[in-house]
């Protein structure tokens, strides 16, 4: 069966989507190995064969699991494994059931990987030198006050 884009799933697939997003370590450090895991639920009364899921970092695809199946009021747990980079990012997981976005069809969590204080430390300091930079033009054009 081929779906187009916005095309209306039948009623008994509407109940199926992401439930949540979850990872493998609650502190992941840069360069760790984190499996990321998708909840896929079925709370329909049927169930459910043609499941595709895929999961994105940072819009970047990292696994695309198709012909995944739910049976009626269950869930299954897709994973993937990303090796982390430092920074912030955000991480999407989509469901189509026969080629059409389920809803709810997506979850998206931001995480942020490294050291927390260093990161705040640098967006400091950023702000600092912007702050500085806006303010020194004006101090430096300022009319000399000639009060002799």
């Amino acid at each position: 069966m081929s779906a187009q884009l916005g095309q209306e799933l039948p009623s008994d697939l509407q109940n199926v989507g992401i439930n949540s997003i979850a990872f493998s370590t609650d502190t992941p450090k840069e360069g760790d190995e984190i499996t990321i895991f998708a909840e896929v639920v079925n709370n329909g009364a049927l169930p459910v064969n043609d499941i595709t899921v895929s999961i994105y970092v940072d819009g970047e695809s990292i696994a695309n699991t198709s012909s995944v199946a739910v049976e009626p009021n269950a869930s299954m747990i897709i994973e993937s494994e990303w090796t982390s980079e430092g920074g912030v990012h955000t991480i999407t997981t989509i469901a189509n059931v026969n080629g059409v976005p389920t809803e709810p069809c997506s979850k998206e969590i931001t995480v942020i990987i490294g050291d927390v204080p260093s990161l705040v430390m640098a967006l400091l300091v950023v702000v600092g030198v912007v702050l500085v930079a806006s303010i020194s033009p004006s101090i430096v054009n300022r009319p000399k006050n000639n009060s002799s």
